[in-house]
């Protein structure tokens, strides 16, 4: 390639995939291991994480194109993009562990301390997914100034959605096992069952985070913006008018609203599988992982078969289709456990769960890549 040719070397190729990798660790440990430690440690009510969740996601339709603009206007020594790559993780970081921290639900607390408990749940996760919004924008966007050959940006993107699978894949098999196996080693010190399940989960999440966020920073150190922008400046309102103007953004932007309670039953599914499990047999870290690893193992399989199945079928009916595949195997988990409610942990029904988290995950999987290409087009 000539040298007059201006893109990013490996070793930035290789910094940005492992930071986009422990961007995405922190984004499971919210993701998933967050719903579970509001509902089944510190027994945040359902109906309270519904609603906030909500909430956020809402927020986050605004809070996108608001950062867009923000990165857009910046102009510094740095670039646009790498002053949030260098400066916000550490910010991340903090505000992660924060989530964590927090009082038990309990009856026998005061009216007063369970609506202190869940307001901060509610106000950490809102202001958690603001400073990860912070990052997250520029790091997808520093992808276009790393480059200005084409195909060296398809490159680069679609390696970040493998990168971004295995951060997030260790985070959805690790999290929960291990803060349980680091909570039962607690419980002479924290004096209950309850107390050393929540310092195992904040212990475990506080070492994830540091490995993510360190990760995270790589990006920052080692990234270089080569491809000047060009000087036209678009206001908040000029990115929202062009947003909704593009028809297919709008309808991939509706769709991940109403696609959310989608995301949210793999959380609540996991929830009920770690309590059912927990409870009823011994193996429990041996089933998460097996069933962790369907769907982590369902999401690769299905990001590598999107693209050869794009060749045939039409992006919207692969979409279509790959959303019912990502419903369809959660709404099965009540008919099997109905069907064979002591006997799950038998190799019949546990192949039978793996096949369903394996579809669930290959759903999730395709909706990643198809929704990335499409915005694309």
């Amino acid at each position: 390639m000539s040298d007059n040719v201006r893109t990013y070397t490996s070793k930035e190729r290789n910094m940005y995939l492992l930071g986009l990798a422990g961007q995405n660790m922190i984004y499971n440990i919210i993701g998933t291991g967050l719903y579970f430690y509001f509902q089944s440690v510190i027994f945040v009510p359902a109906m309270a994480i519904s609603i906030f969740m909500a909430v956020a996601r809402v927020w986050d339709a605004i809070n996108d194109p608001m950062m867009g603009t923000i990165v857009d206007k910046t102009n510094t020594k740095w670039g646009k993009c790498r002053p949030y790559l260098l400066f916000i993780p550490p910010v991340v970081l903090v505000i992660t562990i924060l989530t964590f921290c927090n009082g038990i639900y309990s009856s026998s607390n005061s009216n007063l301390q369970n609506v202190f408990i869940i307001g901060w749940a509610a106000v950490s996760y809102i202001l958690w997914g603001m400073i990860y919004t912070v990052g997250d924008i520029p790091l997808w966007g520093v992808t276009s100034r790393m480059t200005e050959v084409e195909k060296d940006r398809a490159s680069i993107l679609s390696l970040a959605r493998i990168a971004a699978g295995l951060g997030g894949g260790v985070v959805l098999l690790s999290i929960t096992p291990l803060s349980q196996f680091v909570g039962q080693k607690l419980e002479g010190v924290a004096g209950s069952t309850a107390k050393s399940q929540q310092y195992g989960f904040i212990i475990v999440a506080a070492v994830l985070t540091i490995i993510g966020c360190g990760l995270f920073q790589l990006t920052g150190i080692f990234v270089r913006e080569r491809v000047q922008s060009e000087d036209r400046k678009l206001t908040f309102k000029d990115n929202i008018r062009i947003m909704w103007g593009n028809k297919p953004f709008r309808k991939q932007l509706i769709s991940g609203v109403l696609r959310s309670p989608i995301q949210m039953l793999l959380s609540v599914a996991m929830t009920l599988m770690s309590y059912y499990y927990g409870n009823y047999f011994g193996d429990y870290m041996l089933y998460m992982i097996i069933l962790g690893g369907g769907i982590f193992g369902g999401q690769f399989i299905a990001m590598a078969l999107v693209p050869k199945l794009m060749e045939k079928f039409e992006k919207t009916k692969l979409f279509i289709g790959s959303t019912i595949m990502g419903a369809i195997p959660f709404a099965l988990i009540y008919p099997i456990y109905k069907i064979a409610p002591q006997d799950l942990d038998k190799p019949f029904w546990i192949a039978v769960l793996l096949v369903v988290f394996t579809l669930a995950g290959a759903g999730m999987g395709a909706l990643n890549v198809l929704q990335s290409v499409m915005i694309a087009d």
